[in-house]
């Protein structure tokens, strides 16, 4: 008591009260001397005694039974309230739904799309038409100036329609989807089309706060991109996606010690299927936005199951990798590499963020996995890894 009466006196203890704490513990050591002999002998045991039987009876006039009823009643209130929160943001979603769908096919927003792709010329451009009266808009699906005909798409849903399919010039030319962006800046010209349709709403939805308005531009944004994603995405994969798919075939039987070790048992029974299904929205989802959501799922799932494991603080890319590449063979996703290369191209300012991060990430697995040799695995030997794979081959 002396020991923390000095400690209290000290610039280090800081205390919110209005009565000096060292007062409190001066008291109680002048009692403690004044204690009767039956209370002060065996350490206080008789004191304590008192204290305890004491404290006992306070807790006994506390009604628990009460509070229970009370506390139960709280947690159902609290799910209730959860409950009406969701079911409100289900009805707003079908409203907001319901405003993007007007938006796409009735707002005028007329633009003008330049391409040309030959030997010769190749240009990609869409240009906003603002002189274009909205009177004028039901005979403008084509105008003529002289010999040239320009593309005039004057709502959302007509520019879907009449968007380039690039993948036929990719297959006349030989080209692939990223040597064509790197020409005519494809996402460049659909971010200032979406800048075009983002600054309409903003003017023609005054009554919608900041997040609605941001709700409508995804969702017109998948909508554009899901309706031209068969325009853009290459028909032929990518010469890598079979291999990776084949090899992870050939690896399906590793198992988490082979890239953890033995030294970490981890449990993987809820988080394999979970990650397993992410990769395969991010496989069959056709707006970038959307698989880069289901790419971010991965990576947080991953990060769960280390803190579900036991790891603390922030995970980092050494923690995260064996994980990811267990799971990526476990998910065996069939377009991966040329997933990375579409979603590279629409990464955008998200390139700097954590997004680009992952997507390097994916990258490096992808290579790590084509070129994965028994030697890069815990515990396995070459006679043996050739025999597990060629058994999954046979399979």
């Amino acid at each position: 008591m002396k020991e923390i009466k000095k400690y209290i006196k000290s610039s280090d203890f800081v205390i919110d009260g209005s009565i000096p704490s060292e007062w409190y513990v001066s008291s109680l050591l002048e009692y403690l001397k004044k204690l009767p002999p039956e209370l002060s002998k065996n350490d206080c045991e008789e004191l304590y005694n008192e204290l305890e039987k004491d404290i006992n009876n306070s807790i006994k006039k506390l009604d628990f039974e009460a509070l229970s009823i009370c506390l139960g009643k709280a947690k159902f209130a609290k799910r209730v309230k959860i409950n009406y929160e969701n079911a409100y943001k289900h009805i707003l979603n079908i409203d907001l739904n319901e405003k993007a769908q007007k938006i796409i096919e009735n707002e005028f927003i007329p633009v003008e799309i330049h391409y040309k792709y030959n030997k010769k010329e190749k240009e990609f451009l869409i240009e906003e038409k603002p002189n274009i009266k909205e009177k004028e808009k039901n005979s403008l699906d084509i105008l003529e100036e002289g010999r040239e005909k320009k593309n005039i798409c004057r709502t959302i849903k007509l520019f879907t329609k009449k968007f380039p399919d690039l993948v036929k010039s990719q297959i006349s030319y030989d080209k692939n989807l990223t040597q064509m962006d790197e020409e005519m800046k494809i996402n460049e010209n659909l971010e200032k089309y979406f800048n075009i349709i983002n600054k309409k709403i903003e003017k023609d939805q005054k009554n919608l706060d900041q997040n609605e308005l941001l709700e409508i531009s995804n969702k017109i944004y998948d909508y554009v991109m899901e309706k031209i994603y068969e325009k853009i995405f290459p028909i032929e994969p990518d010469p890598e996606d079979n291999l990776i798919f084949r090899k992870c075939f050939l690896l399906s039987w590793v198992e988490p010690k082979h890239f953890i070790g033995k030294k970490k048992n981890y449990v993987f029974d809820s988080f394999l299927p979970d990650v397993i299904d992410f990769f395969g929205k991010l496989d069959t989802e056709k707006s970038p936005r959307i698989k880069f959501i289901y790419m971010r799922k991965i990576f947080v799932a991953i990060n769960d199951v280390l803190r579900f494991n036991g790891k603390e603080g922030e995970a980092g890319v050494d923690d995260q990798m064996p994980i990811l590449n267990y799971s990526f063979i476990k998910a065996k996703p069939q377009h991966i590499s040329s997933n990375y290369k579409f979603m590279n191209i629409f990464i955008g300012k998200n390139k700097n963020r954590s997004e680009g991060s992952q997507l390097t990430q994916i990258s490096g697995i992808c290579e790590h996995v084509m070129n994965l040799t028994y030697d890069k695995l815990n515990g396995v030997t070459k006679e043996e890894f050739d025999e597990k794979c060629k058994n999954a081959y046979f399979e």
